[in-house]
């Protein structure tokens, strides 16, 4: 009596599949012997139902099932006290081919939720990384590694870093001496005290292109190596930081 059509996953291992001493026909009677085979660990099907399911002759069906077993794939058995009754097994496998496509894929739906979790926490991220990366000026490292670095700190480091990197740029506005990308953010330098290389620029008073100096409460101009005390306006001086 002929049963209804399974409802399972078939498996072609990759030594039946890319096999050349077998037709392609025989390796989907292979596929299908497998997933019969999920049920009661053996298929039970006749050549008869082969032969309908695939449109092709019985005695076809024999000369494929006698190729398989030769080759290997699969184990038939004679059951003579259950009216001579076939049974097919798969050797390929030692579990049930389904138990074999579930385990399978477990690690594809583990690492899926896994990079899955990894894309919501980065999107999340309060300032991306690009934002910090074209303000600090200085692009030298890894990028990809500095990134990944920006992505593993707190929201509050973040926002700390961005309104500190201006100032750093103030403080040392020659780039080339500024802390590389990754060690900055490795020594969480933006909680270091800024201290400016520049010195702090005086004020110069020049009349027409000449210093003026404050002595005895009065002006006085060096020209060509004289002194000369400056009787001129005030709107007539020059200052300059220096």
């Amino acid at each position: 009596m002929e049963k209804d059509k399974p409802n399972y996953y078939s498996i072609i291992p990759a030594e039946v599949r890319y096999s050349k001493d077998i037709s392609s026909t025989a390796k989907l009677i292979y596929a299908e012997i497998s997933s019969l085979s999920n049920k009661e660990g053996f298929c039970w099907a006749n050549n008869r139902y082969f032969s309908d399911l695939f449109d092709i002759t019985k005695i076809q069906i024999s000369y494929i099932m006698s190729k398989l077993q030769k080759r290997g794939f699969i184990k038939i058995e004679i059951d003579q006290q259950g009216g001579n009754s076939r049974k097919i097994y798969i050797n390929t496998y030692q579990t049930k081919p389904y138990d074999l496509l579930k385990k399978s894929l477990i690690p594809i739906k583990e690492k899926f939720k896994h990079n899955n979790k990894d894309n919501i926490k980065y999107n999340n991220i309060n300032i991306s990384f690009i934002s910090f990366w074209d303000l600090y000026e200085k692009k030298n490292g890894l990028k990809s590694k500095v990134e990944n670095k920006w992505n593993s700190l707190t929201d509050k480091d973040r926002k700390d870093i961005i309104d500190y990197v201006p100032k750093y740029i103030q403080a040392q506005p020659d780039k080339q001496f500024r802390k590389h990308p990754m060690t900055f953010l490795n020594n969480e330098s933006w909680k270091d005290e800024l201290i400016s290389n520049n010195k702090p620029k005086k004020r110069k008073v020049y009349f027409q292109g000449d210093p003026v100096y404050t002595k005895n409460r009065k002006q006085w101009v060096v020209s060509n190596g004289e002194w000369r005390e400056f009787c001129g306006e005030e709107k007539d001086l020059e200052i300059k930081f220096e």
